[in-house]
């Protein structure tokens, strides 16, 4: 699949092109208008933030069903930011690391 354009998959996704242009931006690939190009692993990231989660069904009238995808968004952590929640995540790490080394000696007395 080649490079898509920024108004394109807007339009296969039914939202705006500058909604995107901000998606991308907090992902880390700025583009800077609707008619930049992006190329498929790009376009695969954007659509993860819009994937539908669960369906939401709702009978109007015996005859007339709404359907609306409930669609649940990714939670994006800037660059500056990954260092702090590293050392957030390994403390935890190390104490239960040093428990399991403990474990062989417990169980032997």
């Amino acid at each position: 699949m080649g490079a898509i354009r920024v108004h394109e998959l807007a339009k296969e996704l039914g939202i705006s092109s500058s909604e995107i242009l901000e998606k991308m931006e907090k992902i880390g690939f700025p583009a800077k208008s609707h008619m930049a190009s992006l190329d498929h692993q790009q376009a695969e990231r954007v659509r993860n933030f819009y994937r539908p989660v669960e369906i939401i069904e709702k009978r109007i009238t015996p005859g007339i069903i709404r359907r609306r995808a409930k669609v649940e968004e990714v939670k994006v952590v800037p660059k500056e930011e990954v260092p702090a929640l590293a050392k957030e995540v390994a403390a935890p790490l190390a104490e239960m690391e040093a428990k399991i080394s403990e474990a062989p000696s417990l169980m032997e007395t």
